[in-house]
């Protein structure tokens, strides 16, 4: 199962919950009662003292996030939160959704909507990748629209909340950026190359279209 935090991405597996988060990643391994905790701090990212012993407490910060996300007794009781993930044919809503979720590279474009469970902040849902120019459908809680920014090209029509992710943007321009949030008002607007950026940043994305978004 992926978990998806506002800063963090984890995944829980034979008994171990292994996180990649903003400044490292951590990996808490449960086997006879008994539980082991790895770290892996990010030094460009949050230089420290190394004699300084913080990794665990910042690793245990983010885990006890896990934990909250799936103690929450809604979770599970209601129909999942619809995570519509739209945009052009090509700009990348393929690539942000395997590489968030730990899949495969697409084989090719999108043929029919490919829907995904996961945890999303704490709630149920699906994250469903639309063939390219698609809308979202009429049942999506809130729409992440991924847009290229080398040229610009007319989003789909989103739903409920709105984020915008700007792909391509190691070749594209910011200007286009801000044509696309005027177009669409999103809640949030980033830029990133969905081939490259850290899962964390990914998991942002998802996170802020479903901020809002209570069971």
């Amino acid at each position: 199962m992926i978990l998806v935090l506002k800063n963090a991405v984890a995944e829980a597996r034979g008994g171990c919950l292994a996180v990649e988060a903003e400044h490292g990643s951590w990996r808490l391994c449960v086997s006879g009662g008994r539980a082991a905790l790895e770290a892996s701090l990010d030094g460009a990212e949050l230089p420290v003292d190394p004699q300084v012993p913080l990794h665990p407490s910042a690793a245990l910060r983010v885990l006890l996030d896990v934990l909250s996300s799936v103690a929450d007794p809604e979770w599970g009781g209601g129909p999942p939160l619809r995570v519509a993930v739209v945009g052009p044919p090509g700009s990348g809503k393929s690539t942000l959704v395997r590489r968030l979720l730990g899949l495969p590279p697409p084989a090719g474009p999108t043929r029919g909507p490919e829907a995904h469970r996961a945890v999303v902040l704490g709630r149920e849902a699906e994250i469903v990748d639309l063939p390219g120019g698609a809308p979202a459908p009429e049942d999506a809680g809130c729409t992440v629209v991924v847009a290229p920014l080398d040229v610009y090209e007319e989003p789909p029509p989103a739903r409920g909340r709105a984020v915008l992710v700007g792909s391509r943007a190691d070749l594209g321009r910011r200007g286009l950026l801000e044509l696309y949030a005027a177009r669409l008002r999103p809640a949030a607007a980033l830029a990133l190359d969905l081939r490259r950026a850290p899962r964390w940043e990914l998991a942002r994305a998802v996170a802020a279209c479903a901020s809002f978004n209570p069971p």
